[in-house]
C-alpha cells in the first residue's frame, strides 16, 4: 500500500509596519524619504523571513516605496500571536559589507548604501525640512573604502527591539515623535559618533520607538 502526501507550503505570519507622528499615522509621502532594513527576528527561536520583492530569508526593507508590501514581512512562522518578538534596526554583518554591485534585493537599493567599508545604512530619513538622519556602522578598518572590514566595526550601531506580546492582528508602529524626542530643530547625524544631535538619537534608539496599540 502506497501512501501521497502533498507538499504543504510552511505556515507564515504577515506583520505589518505603519508610522505615527503627532498620534497620526503617516501616509505614504514622497517630500520625505524613510525606509529602514529589519533583520534577527526571533520569538521562541529564530525566524526566517519569507523571500519577496523587498526581501530576502534573513533581512527585509521597510517603506522602499508606496506599494504596501514593502511595509509588510512575512516570517515562516505560523504561532507568534501572544509570544515575544524581537527583532533589530540592522543588516548582518556577513551581509552588510557585501559587494553591492551583485547584491540581491533588498541590499541593492542604492539609496541605502554607504560603501563597502561602512556597509548599508540601517535606517534612512530625510524630511522636508532639511533635517536627516542617516542610522549606520562606523569605525570600521578595511584597506580602503572600497574592501569591506574583516571585524566588527567600532560602531556597530544595530539596535534591537522587542514586543514582549506581538498581537498578529495589529501592525507594529515605528513611534517618530519617541525617536526624534528632543531633536527638533538639531543638525543632521550621519552616525557620526561625537555629534550631539547623533548622541540624542542613539539614546532614543534603546527606547520604545516600535510598539503595539
Amino acid at each position: 500500500m502506497s501512501f501521497l502526501f502533498a507538499c504543504q507550503k510552511p505556515s507564515t505570519t504577515k506583520i505589518e509596519f505603519v508610522v505615527k507622528q503627532h498620534g497620526v499615522q503617516q501616509a505614504c509621502d514622497e517630500r520625505q524619504n524613510l525606509m529602514w532594513f529589519v533583520s534577527e527576528f526571533q520569538s521562541d527561536n529564530t525566524l526566517s523571513i519569507s523571500p519577496s520583492k523587498f526581501s530576502s530569508e534573513s533581512v527585509a526593507l521597510i517603506g522602499a516605496n508606496c506599494e504596501k508590501s514593502s511595509w509588510q514581512v512575512e516570517l515562516m512562522a505560523d504561532d507568534l500571536d501572544g509570544k515575544k518578538l524581537s527583532f533589530s534596526m540592522a543588516v548582518p554583518f556577513n551581509e552588510n559589507h557585501l559587494n553591492p554591485l551583485t547584491a540581491t534585493s533588498p541590499l541593492n537599493t542604492s539609496e541605502m548604501f554607504w560603501s563597502w567599508q561602512l556597509g548599508h545604512k540601517f535606517f534612512r530619513f530625510d524630511g522636508d525640512d532639511g533635517f536627516s538622519f542617516h542610522l549606520g556602522s562606523t569605525g570600521c578598518k578595511s584597506v580602503s573604502r572600497l574592501r569591506a572590514p574583516s571585524a566588527p566595526c567600532a560602531y556597530p550601531n544595530r539596535y534591537q527591539f522587542e514586543l514582549a506580546q506581538f498581537d498578529a492582528h495589529k501592525s507594529i508602529i515605528l513611534d517618530l515623535d519617541r525617536l526624534f524626542k528632543q531633536v527638533g530643530g538639531s543638525r543632521s547625524c550621519m552616525s557620526e559618533h561625537n555629534n550631539p544631535t547623533c548622541q540624542q538619537l542613539f539614546a532614543n534608539l534603546t527606547t520604545k520607538i516600535f510598539h503595539q496599540e
